[in-house]
């Protein structure tokens, strides 16, 4: 898949430097922010006993970050406020249910999921879904604090949209390159990775930081405990704000289809497709931005070549599961990103025809507008090739070429 990278980090906001700067004279990121166990625990209100089945995982992510991570002083700020707050919200999602036992009775039907290769169009596919009103969408501020349950009465107005909204887009101040890649508020769907961050087992930890063991151990482990607990937690923020059905997204679903129709056996899941040649360096340069948000350096030499055959692999036994009928195909709706590019309101009624529910003409009013106010680019463009990352152009091509074809997904490049 090609040698060296020519990718070269972006200079970092001068208050970054600063603050980096700083911290050899106050003794060093350690000193300065903590990242032991026995710190975390304490401020996330948890002991190793209380995590139970979730101690391994746990310890999984703070290892990682203290042996491989290499944090500068803001990134480690950034991961610290995470693992503390994953720490406090699953204690509120459980004390929820143990408070309330009929949470855990209430169904969560026919839940439409949406994955597909990361940066294959997942993202807006959900944002435009979560225009209709009769769809409950994670957003940003429920999933980082979700206890209280949120209400139907404040669900716009919760001061917790704005603590997290200055969280997030935090990240943007670290490395201002990351906004024209993925756009972040307080207010906008989030993907199921940040629930199952709360359980330390989730690629949101793997893209956090570079951590090749905890990216080893991860992929060793059944996803099924780690979406049970996401279950859990829409079960919470459901209880007191209602809708039709569920949207939810995560590209990572898509390794592990098996576990997810395990958990949710009569979930709609769509499946975006996108021609991989676009979809893998935006993938690669998305996860070397992440990791030079937090970190001092970043695996994007390993990680180019690595990924590109991860993905192939991944399409191939996806496909593989679908023609054997071990995952049940009449649930999966394929959605070609050219489509939703070409015409998004009738590439989002493919979606409504099969799940068997009404796209009213004001929803598709919302979507339009939604679209209108978020031209393309308004964040700045993201700039990637597969040169830059030492791909071979040629040699990725044929590794997809079975997946384009079953697919019908067209070259962009």
């Amino acid at each position: 898949m090609g040698t060296a990278t020519g990718w070269t980090p972006p200079p970092r906001p001068p208050w970054v430097e600063k603050l980096n700067a700083m911290a050899v004279g106050l003794g060093g990121t350690d000193l300065l922010v903590p990242l032991d166990e026995a710190s975390l625990l304490e401020a996330g209100g948890e002991t190793i006993e209380g995590l139970g089945p979730w101690a391994d995982a746990f310890r999984a992510v703070v290892d990682g970050a203290a042996e491989e991570g290499d944090l500068h002083p803001a990134g480690a700020l950034i991961t610290r406020n995470e693992i503390v707050q994953c720490l406090q919200n699953r204690r509120g999602v459980e004390a929820a249910h143990a408070t309330d036992p009929s949470i855990a009775a209430t169904p969560i039907d026919a839940p439409v999921i949406i994955t597909g290769l990361a940066r294959s169009g997942t993202s807006i596919l959900h944002e435009l879904l979560a225009q209709d009103p009769a769809h409950r969408v994670p957003l940003a501020w429920e999933v980082f604090v979700s206890t209280p349950p949120p209400e139907t009465a404040t669900y716009t107005t919760d001061p917790r949209i704005a603590l997290a909204d200055q969280q997030f887009t935090f990240w943007n101040e670290v490395a201002p390159e990351y906004r024209a890649m993925h756009d972040n508020r307080g207010d906008l769907p989030v993907e199921d990775i940040f629930a199952t961050a709360q359980v330390f087992t989730s690629d949101e930890w793997a893209g956090a930081f570079p951590s090749p063991s905890y990216r080893r151990w991860l992929y060793g482990q059944d996803q099924r405990g780690p979406l049970a607990y996401h279950r859990r937690l829409l079960q919470v923020l459901q209880s007191r704000h209602r809708g039709d059905r569920w949207v939810t997204k995560a590209p990572s679903h898509l390794g592990y289809l098996p576990a997810l129709f395990d958990v949710y056996p009569d979930a709609w899941v769509v499946i975006t497709h996108r021609d991989p040649l676009r979809s893998v360096p935006s993938s690669i340069s998305l996860m070397a931005t992440l990791h030079w948000m937090r970190s001092n350096h970043t695996l994007v030499d390993k990680q180019a070549p690595r990924l590109g055959r991860d993905y192939a692999t991944m399409l191939g036994h996806m496909m593989a599961l679908r023609s054997t009928g071990e995952i049940p195909d009449e649930r999966i709706i394929d959605l070609r990103y050219a489509d939703v590019q070409r015409d998004p309101v009738a590439a989002l009624q493919v979606v409504y025809d099969r799940i068997g529910a009404e796209f009213t003409p004001a929803a598709q009013e919302r979507v339009r507008a939604y679209l209108a106010a978020k031209p393309k680019g308004r964040h700045g463009v993201h700039e990637y090739t597969l040169e830059e990352f030492g791909l071979d152009r040629g040699e990725l091509r044929a590794g997809f070429s079975d997946y384009q074809e079953a697919f019908d997904v067209p070259d962009e490049t």
